[in-house]
C-alpha cells in the first residue's frame, strides 16, 4: 500500500518543477481493477524551449500490486518544466474487457542528493507486546532475588533471566542507552502503537486505554502529530514494515508507504527482510523506517526451532503459555539482528539513529487479569 495519484483513463496530470542536478524520478504504477484491459503509462516532459520529451512508457497488463519505475532528468537540471503523468487504455484482444481499469502513480518524487536538515535516519522497531523482564540485559539479579524471596511468589508476572536468548537486543542495549522505567500509553496495540507516533495520551486522542479496534470519531477528525508526516516535511522518507492487523486498524497513517505481514511464526522473519531491502535500496536517502512486529504476544505461535531455545525450568518459564512467548522474543530478537547487520552493511549504523521500544506489555502471570497491572503496560 502506498500513497498515489488518481487518475482517470485517458488522463493527464501535470505539475510545474524544477529540475535539480542529478535528478532521478521515481515512481510506481498500479491499477484499481485488475480485471479491466491493459493500460499505457507514459511520463513527458514540456522543457523551457518548448519542447516535449517522452522519458518513460509502459504497458501494463491488468493485475494487482505495483510496478516500480524510474527515469533519469539530470539532462534538464537546472530548467523549469512540466512533468506530464499520462494514461490511456492500450490496445487490447478482441475477447477482453474493452474499458481501461483507473490508473494509479505510486507516490512519484523527485530525488536529487542535497544536504539534508535531518542529520540521522531513524529506523523505530515495535516488538509487539515485549516485556522487559523477556531480555537477560534487563534483568538485576539482586532485584530478582528479592521478589523470588517474597512471601507472596511473582508467578509469571517475573520471567526468568536468560542469558544469550535475545543477544541482539543485549548489544543494542549495551551500545545505547536502556530506559529501565518505560510504560506504554495503553494496555492494548493500536492506542499504545498511536501514543509512541504522536506522542499523546490515548485520552487525547479519542481512544479509551484498553480499547483498540474501535473508531473513535474524535481521533478520525483531528489533526495528529503523527511522527512520519513532521518528517515528512523535512523531506525525509517514510516507510513503515507492520502486520495486517496493525494495516486493518490504520496504523499506517502518515506513512507514504506500507508493507503489510500476515500474522505466523515466520512473520518476524519476512517483516525485516522487507525492511532490510528497502533500507539498502534507500541507504543513500534519509528516511524513518517504521518496522513493527506483531509478536511476541498472546497466546503465541513460536516455531519449533525457536521453542527448543527455551530451556527447561528453573533457567526458563514453567508455564506453556509464558515459554511461548519467550521463544517469540527470541524470534523477534533474530529479525532485529538481521536489521541491525543491513545496517553495517550499508554503512548506515553511526547515521541512523535505533529505537527499540514495544506497543504494550503481556499478562502472564495466572493470578492477573490482562490489561489491569504492571505487566501490561511496561515496556
Amino acid at each position: 500500500r502506498r500513497e498515489a495519484l488518481v487518475s482517470p483513463t485517458p488522463g493527464t496530470i501535470r505539475f510545474r518543477v524544477h529540475v535539480p542536478r542529478g535528478a532521478t524520478l521515481t515512481f510506481a504504477e498500479g491499477t484499481l481493477e485488475p480485471t479491466g484491459g491493459a493500460t499505457a503509462f507514459s511520463v513527458s516532459l514540456l522543457d523551457a524551449n518548448g519542447a516535449l520529451r517522452e522519458v518513460h512508457r509502459h504497458v501494463r497488463e491488468p493485475s494487482a500490486g505495483w510496478s516500480e519505475a524510474s527515469c533519469d532528468l539530470s539532462e534538464l537540471a537546472g530548467q523549469e518544466v512540466e512533468l506530464r503523468f499520462t494514461t490511456k487504455g492500450a490496445e487490447a484482444p478482441r475477447d477482453a474487457r474493452s474499458s481501461a481499469p483507473t490508473a494509479l502513480w505510486g507516490n512519484p518524487t523527485i530525488l536529487a542528493k542535497a544536504p539534508s536538515r535531518v542529520p540521522y535516519n531513524v529506523l523505530w522497531i515495535s516488538a509487539g507486546g515485549l516485556r522487559p523482564d523477556a531480555i537477560a540485559s534487563f534483568h538485576d539479579d539482586e532485584v530478582d532475588a528479592a521478589k523470588l524471596a517474597a512471601p507472596l511468589p511473582p508467578l509469571e508476572a517475573l520471567l526468568p533471566k536468560v542469558p544469550g536468548l535475545t543477544p541482539a537486543i543485549d548489544e543494542l542495549g549495551r551500545r545505547g542507552a536502556r530506559f529501565t522505567s518505560a510504560y506504554s500509553a495503553a494496555t492494548s496495540r493500536r492506542p499504545g502503537i498511536f501514543g509512541m507516533l504522536t506522542g499523546a495520551r490515548p485520552s487525547e486522542l479519542g481512544f479509551d486505554r484498553t480499547e483498540s479496534t474501535a473508531r473513535a470519531a474524535r481521533f478520525d477528525a483531528s489533526d495528529l502529530p503523527l511522527l512520519p508526516l513532521l518528517l515528512r516535511r523535512q523531506n525525509v522518507t517514510t516507510h513503515a514494515f507492520v502486520s495486517e492487523q496493525d494495516a486493518r486498524a490504520g496504523i499506517d497513517l502518515g506513512f507514504e508507504r506500507v508493507a503489510a505481514h500476515r500474522a505466523g511464526p515466520h512473520a518476524p522473519s519476512e517483516n525485516a527482510q522487507a525492511a532490510a531491502r528497502w533500507i539498502e535500496a534507500n541507504k543513500d536517502t534519509r528516511f524513518f523506517a517504521f518496522v513493527s512486529f506483531d509478536s511476541p504476544r498472546l497466546p503465541g505461535t513460536p516455531s519449533a526451532q525457536h521453542l527448543e531455545r527455551v530451556p527447561p525450568p528453573p533457567l526458563g518459564p514453567t508455564d506453556a503459555r509464558a515459554r511461548r512467548y519467550v521463544a517469540e522474543t527470541a524470534a523477534v530478537d533474530d529479525a532485529i539482528g538481521a536489521l541491525l547487520r543491513t545496517l553495517d552493511t550499508t554503512g548506515l549504523r553511526d547515521r541512523t539513529i535505533v529505537v527499540l521500544t514495544a506497543a504494550h506489555g503481556a499478562t502472564l502471570s495466572r493470578a492477573h487479569k490482562a490489561g489491569h497491572f504492571e505487566e501490561t503496560t511496561k515496556v
